[in-house]
C-alpha cells in the first residue's frame, strides 16, 4: 500500500480554552522541556493568569518560540488523564483525523531529531527564530496505514512501559529520602544554617577559563566570548554551592562535585559548608526541596529586584542531626541520583528509537 502525504493542518484542530483562574502559581502551571515532557513548576507566571490555556487529556501543546535557536520544538502529549495548564504563548491542538493518524504515532514523529531540524529550517524567515503557526500546519508528513502505525506504536509503548516500571523504583527511592527529611522536619530542632556555611569571595586571580552557569537543572555552559574578561568572576571549588539570587526560587542552585575548579558570573552567590557537623549533600537535599523554593520566593519579595541573597539564606532553619543520620539520608539520595541518570538515558534512547520505528513503519507499508 502506498504512503499517503498530508499536511499537519489537515490532521489537527487548534484548541483555545482559557483556564479563567487569575492567581495560578508556578506549581500549577506546566512548561515543556527539550525531552518533550510536561514539567512543573513553570519558570514564571504572569500577575493575571486567567488567559492561561488548558490542555485536556489526549491533547498536544507546543511552544513554537525559539525553535530556530534551540533546534527543537518543545511539544508534548497530555497522557495524564487530567487537564494541564500552560502559558498563553503555547499552542494547544488535537487530532481530528484518527482514521489517518494515531495520537501516539504523531507524537513519535515529533520526537524525531530530523523533525526538529526541519522545523528549525522552517523558521528562517522569523525575526525571533520562532516557527509561525501557519508554517507549522504546512509541514507535510508521509504516513503509512493506521494498521501499520499501530504496530510501531505498540512497540514504542511497550518500551515506554518498561521505562516507567524502572522510573517507579526511582520514585520509591525519592519517597524514602524525602520521608527521612520530612520526619526530621517534624521531630527535630531547627537551627539556622548561617553558622555552618561560609561565603566564598575569591576572584579568578589564577585565570581559570572554565565558566559555568546555573539553571534549575544544574550547571550549564553559558554563552561565552573568548574575549570576555574573567578576572572578576568568582572561583568555585569542589563541594561549593552556587546559586542565582533572582532565580533560586525556581531551583537555580547547584553543588559543584567535579575534581577541578571553575568560575561563575559575579552575579552568583558561592558558598560552602564550613562546619564538619554539616554534610554538603545533606544540605543540598534541603535546598532542592519545593518547600525551600517557596521560602525563597516569600522572603525575597521585599528585597531589591526580588533577589534572595546569601544573608537571607543564612537565616534558613533546618534540622542538623548527627553525622550518621545525615550519611544514611545522603546514601539513599546518591542511589536515587544514579538511578535517575540511568532513567534519563533510557528515555533518551527511546526517543532516538522513534526515528528507527518511524522509518520501519514506512518500509513496512
Amino acid at each position: 500500500m502506498a504512503l499517503s502525504r498530508f499536511k499537519i493542518g489537515d490532521l489537527i484542530d487548534s484548541i483555545n480554552v482559557k483556564c479563567n483562574i487569575t492567581n495560578l502559581t508556578v506549581y500549577e502551571v506546566s512548561g515543556i522541556n527539550r525531552d518533550k515532557e510536561f514539567f512543573s513548576p513553570a519558570i514564571q507566571v504572569g500577575q493575571d493568569t486567567s488567559s492561561y490555556k488548558i490542555v485536556p487529556p489526549n491533547h498536544f501543546a507546543c511552544n513554537l518560540m525559539h525553535v530556530g535557536r534551540d533546534i527543537v520544538i518543545p511539544v508534548s502529549l497530555n497522557r495524564t488523564g487530567k487537564d494541564i495548564i500552560v502559558s498563553p504563548a503555547y499552542s494547544v491542538f488535537r487530532i481530528t483525523r484518527n482514521d489517518i493518524i494515531l495520537d501516539e504515532y504523531l507524537f513519535m514523529v515529533f520526537k524525531k531529531v530530523d523533525f526538529d531540524r526541519y522545523a528549525a529550517f522552517c523558521t528562517d524567515s522569523s525575526v525571533r527564530d520562532g516557527l509561525e503557526w501557519n508554517r507549522f500546519l504546512d509541514i507535510e508528513l508521509d504516513l503509512p496505514s493506521v494498521k501499520v502505525q499501530q504496530k510501531v506504536v505498540d512497540v514504542y509503548l511497550a518500551m515506554v512501559a518498561n521505562q516507567k516500571v524502572y522510573e517507579k523504583g526511582l520514585d520509591d527511592l525519592k519517597i524514602t529520602y524525602e520521608a527521612y527529611i520530612e520526619n526530621l522536619r517534624r521531630t527535630s530542632e531547627q537551627v539556622k544554617i548561617g553558622s555552618y556555611i561560609e561565603k566564598r569571595v575569591e576572584k579568578n586571580t589564577i585565570r581559570i577559563d572554565i565558566v559555568k552557569g546555573i539553571s534549575k537543572d544544574g550547571f550549564i555552559n553559558p554563552n561565552q566570548s573568548s574575549s570576555d574578561d574573567l578576572s572578576s568572576y568568582k572561583l568555585v571549588k569542589k563541594g561549593d554551592f552556587v546559586f542565582s539570587p533572582p532565580r533560586i526560587n525556581i531551583g537555580s542552585i547547584g553543588l559543584w562535585n567535579e575534581d577541578y575548579d571553575c568560575v561563575c558570573s559575579p552575579i552568583y552567590e558561592v558558598f560552602y559548608c564550613s562546619s564538619e557537623k554539616l554534610i554538603n549533600e545533606y544540605l543540598f537535599i534541603w535546598l532542592k526541596r519545593d518547600e525551600f523554593f517557596r521560602y525563597t520566593g516569600f522572603h525575597s519579595i521585599a528585597s531589591v529586584r526580588n533577589n534572595f541573597d546569601f544573608d537571607m539564606l543564612s537565616e534558613l532553619e533546618i534540622p542538623i542531626p548527627k553525622l550518621s543520620i545525615q550519611k544514611s539520608i545522603v546514601s539513599v539520595y546518591r542511589a536515587y541520583q544514579e538511578r535517575k541518570k540511568i532513567n534519563d538515558e533510557l528515555k533518551k534512547k527511546i526517543n532516538e528509537i522513534c526515528s528507527v520505528l518511524i522509518k520501519g513503519s514506512i518500509d513496512l507499508n
